[in-house]
């Protein structure tokens, strides 16, 4: 039902719970599904949308309800302010940093319908030396493919977890590739309709709801970064659904409260979790909710409830946990450990490990001391003056913060640390590194008055239990972005630390504050700290209206791309720095299906590795910014690719720079270089599809005989030119087969002869044999036929110039 009982208005809360329920749907079966490898679109929606229906027919709306709800069209300006801010989100494919990164699993997972990589190039080389070469040539680190792409020993593993590429490719999958930004969009608009929610929960108050969901609509740092595809936004939308259907129970009366809005919140919570690793950060608001469940009065009919909630959210962040660890686990790992190795040493699982453990002991104390009514009433008594103490928290993270922003500043107390000194040059750099602070920093994203209201906001000694909990929040991420991520190297890049936590729930705690402030100065003085921070986000937000980061490259890409499919192989130049030759890779792998590999001119030469790896495609290609064609290679294209970007510093986005501005030069491979000796003129794993099977059975990577007589391997019909080559064909047998070379559709008979054994068991050598060819062919084909009862087993063949 979507009219409430009057009958004359839209219920908004109804549409926002089936809305909540249909994104959450969506979430589960699209994680689902890439797991499975079956990902589609149109299937997910169709059975999210059936879902819905399914919940909204066993769950009627609720007759009973705490608010009077606002007006539909308080919810459609806020849509329509946030959109004038948001549209178009930008076309990110490039890849190295992680939006590019998120673009690319989206759109990899659109291709293949799973996010396994796998490197076909590398599994296709049979020659040791190639691969070694290849190996050394492409994989920039032990375990690292390309940037945010790991790889160890052939397999490869995408960074992040991967509930945000899902919802990338859940739009990208039915607008187009280039349209994969509109997944994160819509998040956005969830997370403004949402904090226009939580803002009317906390305070009863149409007004205050609209004015929250109007400011963070405005909000220059939330227009960015819901165009710019990283995961503060997503985190953001999933962590207020989760609040506003908490809320919700929490407020309601208890003849009415709804059991399964707190199901809804602790699944907005596990969306939180799957979409960024840092989870961790809102375990200060479970724990929030946890004490109030405990003090709450035993004959209250939420206690229970409230505790189930927070048992079953702390679950899921332990279930993510470990689905990281089993399906992220490299990049699961690296994050752990730079995030906690640093701050407690060698020894920081166990100094973890004895705080869960303190804090479970914590909780079991609270327990019994809650249970029985006059120990929680001294309980109470005893830690209620605490709250006294997060305006103190505050002041002291504040002066840290400061301190620190003083010696980077003005002294060189920073110079050798490996970012803020020595790669982007912040040490002793006077005001440019104060503004890199991140405390001050956060001032251009809501005003110095609303930093300002917000302090003040915070020492107000009568605060309900939900303000309070709200206030440890934002005190507990007030302290991570003051003492912890205290610098922004530049932005906007690093300002996405503030977007999903901090700004808009220091901005929903001053708007709350305003709103239940009784009349008189303070509520004058916080009301003027919204109006001031409206307007300067207004004059900030305005001028990224009409600018385009990334401006220009998905046009050189798709131009670039037009010359190749599947079949072939791309060479780019490894020394390519504009564009960087690895940003290039990613997105023409993962976004146009293309095999590529970096070289450097001498790996396509004879001999070179290159080469060697090019023998099994169609059609070979170079691009590079060299004028100069490789010897062997002509060109066939040149295009110009310009990326432009905001400019990096430590203002918010308002000004576009130029990051490349150059001439792509395409080369295609017209004729061969000198064969050397030992050279591989052709190599096939058994697995090809070039290679087939008559009277065999694959079995992993290889060809095994079934026991009938015939011929057990053939093709690859593939050209080779005149010249004299051994044939060696990998394997094992003990039983006689024949080997033959053939041409012409098999009427050119260019070497047949028949062993009796395998040519070299030990060394895996099924076959060898040394043939000339007095004339090229077009369709050369290597078959081995075998006897009844055979035993042999094919790995595969290589051709070798001698």
């Amino acid at each position: 039902m979507m009219i409430d009982e009057s009958g004359k208005r839209l219920d908004v809360w109804r549409c926002l719970e089936l809305l909540a329920v249909g994104i959450l749907s969506a979430s589960i079966l699209g994680l689902l599904a890439m797991r499975l490898g079956v990902f589609h679109a149109w299937p997910i929606w169709l059975l999210s949308i059936l879902a819905t229906f399914a919940y909204g027919h066993r769950f009627p709306a609720t007759a009973a309800k705490p608010l009077i709800e606002p007006p539909a069209w308080h919810v459609l300006v806020i849509v329509l302010v946030a959109l004038l801010f948001r549209l178009t989100p930008y076309v990110y494919q490039l890849g190295g940093q992680d939006e590019g990164i998120y673009t690319n699993m989206a759109a990899y997972l659109m291709h293949t319908g799973g996010l396994v990589p796998s490197d076909a190039i590398l599994q296709s080389s049979t020659s040791a030396e190639a691969r070694s070469a290849y190996l050394l040539g492409n994989y920039s680190a032990p375990k690292h493919y390309l940037p945010g792409i790991y790889g160890v020993e052939g397999s490869l593993e995408f960074q992040f977890y991967h509930l945000f590429p899902v919802w990338l490719a859940l739009f990208g999958d039915i607008l187009g590739v280039d349209k994969i930004g509109y997944g994160l969009c819509f998040l956005a608009l969830v997370s403004v309709v949402f904090f226009q929610r939580v803002a009317h929960q906390l305070t009863g108050s149409a007004k205050a709801g609209l004015v929250a969901g109007l400011l963070l609509a405005v909000n220059p740092l939330h227009a960015f970064f819901s165009k710019f595809p990283v995961t503060e936004i997503p985190t953001l939308a999933f962590s207020l659904i989760s609040l506003s259907f908490l809320l919700a129970y929490w407020k309601a009366p208890e003849d009415h409260a709804q059991r399964r809005y707190l199901y809804i919140s602790a699944l907005g919570m596990a969306g939180l979790f799957m979409t960024r690793i840092s989870g961790f950060m809102y375990l200060p608001l479970i724990l929030g909710v946890l004490f109030l469940a405990l003090m709450m009065d035993h004959r209250s009919l939420k206690r229970r409830p409230l505790l189930g909630w927070a048992g079953l959210t702390i679950a899921l962040y332990v279930a993510s946990i470990a689905y990281g660890l089993e399906w992220s686990r490299i990049y699961s790992v690296d994050i752990y450990n730079s995030s906690f190795g640093p701050a407690l040493g060698p020894r920081w699982k166990f100094y973890v490990l004895a705080l869960v453990v303190g804090l479970g002991l914590a909780w079991v104390a609270f327990w019994y001391a809650a249970n029985e009514q006059r120990r929680q009433a001294n309980l109470l008594k005893t830690l209620q003056p605490l709250q006294f103490l997060l305006p103190v928290i505050l002041v002291a993270a504040t002066a840290i913060s400061l301190w620190r922003a003083y010696r980077l500043g003005y002294t060189d107390a920073y110079a050798e640390h490996q970012w803020y000194g020595k790669m982007f040059g912040l040490s002793h750099s006077g005001y440019y590194a104060l503004r890199s602070v991140s405390l001050i920093a956060t001032t251009l994203y809501v005003s110095p008055f609303l930093l300002f209201g917000f302090y003040v906001a915070s020492v107000r000694r009568r605060l309900d239990p939900a303000m309070a909990i709200l206030l440890v929040f934002v005190t507990a991420v007030y302290c991570y972005i003051a003492v912890l991520q205290w610098v922004l190297p530049y932005q906007p890049y690093y300002a996405r630390y503030l977007a999903s936590e901090f700004v808009p729930y220091m901005l929903l705690f001053v708007v709350v504050s305003w709103q239940q402030a009784p009349t008189g100065n303070l509520r004058r003085f916080l009301a003027s700290c919204l109006v001031i921070c409206g307007a300067w986000s207004l004059v900030l937000s305005v001028q990224q209206i009409g600018k385009n980061e990334h401006q220009g490259v998905q046009q050189s890409l798709t131009r670039l791309s037009q010359h190749w499919d599947p079949r072939d192989l791309v060479f780019v130049d490894k020394g390519m720095t504009e564009p960087l030759a690895h940003e290039v890779k990613t997105a023409l792998v993962y976004t146009y299906g293309i095999n590529v590999v970096t070289v450097t001119p001498p790996d396509l030469q004879a001999g070179g590795y290159g080469h060697r790896l090019a023998s099994t495609y169609n059609d070979v290609y170079f691009v590079t910014r060299s004028l100069v064609a490789p010897p062997g290679f002509t060109e066939v294209d040149s295009v110009d690719f310009l990326e432009k970007f905001y400019c990096h510093g430590s203002m918010p986005p308002t000004e576009l720079c130029v990051r490349s501005d150059s001439r792509l030069m395409v080369y295609k491979r017209t004729s061969l270089p000198p064969a050397v000796a030992g050279d591989t003129a052709l190599a096939l794993n058994a697995d090809s599809r070039k290679i087939g099977t008559l009277v065999g059975t694959r079995e992993g990577a290889r060809i095994v005989a079934d026991g009938r007589a015939g011929v057990l391997m053939f093709g690859p019909y593939v050209p080779l030119g005149a010249g004299r080559y051994t044939v060696e064909v990998r394997g094992t047998g003990s039983k006689p087969f024949t080997l033959d070379l053939v041409a012409n559709k098999g009427r050119e008979v260019i070497y047949r002869s028949t062993f009796e054994t395998a040519k070299d068991g030990k060394a895996g050598i099924l076959a060898k044999a040394d043939v000339e060819l007095k004339q090229p062919v077009d369709d050369l084909e290597i078959r081995l036929l075998v006897q009844p009862g055979s035993d042999a087993s094919i790995d595969g063949y290589v051709v070798l110039h001698r």
